[in-house]
């Protein structure tokens, strides 16, 4: 059995020795990386015999994390959804990383309508990811007896885990857009901001 032997100066010997047990129906070969990697990394294989440096730890790292705040007054008198001021980005710096989306967005609808309420979605790019679904929509009602001036103060508030699509390098933008409601349709005449401040938080979480 061969091996590899590493003599010090001192005259002990550090070897590197071939398996117990022999190779299957082929010999296994090693490519090593061009460079040494960070500290506290290990090295990794791809399946195919290539070797690199990582990251330690399993999936669920944290790898990177952004936060972003908000107070900006963003209103609107339509059924169009408006961005509210929450956005932020994060650029993922491992592949087929996920990211975890944490937001706290206030807002505030006044409105002379009964039965009015706050539609609340999150985007990633153009695609929105909160609620999954085209028809699913996050409505914040208020409800109540007519007045000249009703003002209903409420909170969204999600955590998920997105997947996204992206290639390592891309910078990747999420944000919150609401738009108001009345009677549970998708008409309205009443008016929203958000209020106070709001948060969004990005973590790059290792697959």
């Amino acid at each position: 059995m061969s091996k590899i032997s590493l003599k010090h100066s001192g005259g002990n010997v550090v070897s590197l020795n071939a398996p117990t047990n022999a190779p299957g129906a082929a010999d296994v070969a090693f490519k090593l990386p061009n460079a040494d990697g960070s500290a506290g990394q290990f090295m990794k294989t791809d399946g195919s015999g290539n070797l690199s440096f990582a990251a330690a730890g399993g999936g669920g790292k944290v790898l990177k994390y952004e936060t972003y705040t908000t107070t900006t007054a963003t209103s609107t008198s339509g059924q169009t959804f408006v961005d509210t001021g929450l956005s932020g980005t994060i650029q993922p710096s491992a592949a087929s990383s996920k990211i975890l989306v944490i937001v706290n967005q206030f807002f505030r609808t006044t409105s002379s309508t009964v039965n009015t309420g706050t539609s609340v979605q999150v985007l990633e790019g153009s695609n929105v990811v909160v609620p999954s679904q085209t028809n699913d929509l996050y409505y914040f009602g208020g409800g109540g007896a007519s007045s000249t001036s009703m003002n209903f103060h409420d909170r969204f508030a999600v955590t998920m885990i997105h997947t996204p699509s992206y290639s390592v390098g891309d910078t990747l933008t999420y944000k919150t857009q609401m738009k108001s409601l009345s009677d549970g349709g998708t008409t309205s005449s009443t008016a929203q901001q958000s209020s106070s401040s709001s948060y969004l938080t990005l973590l790059e979480l290792a697959a």
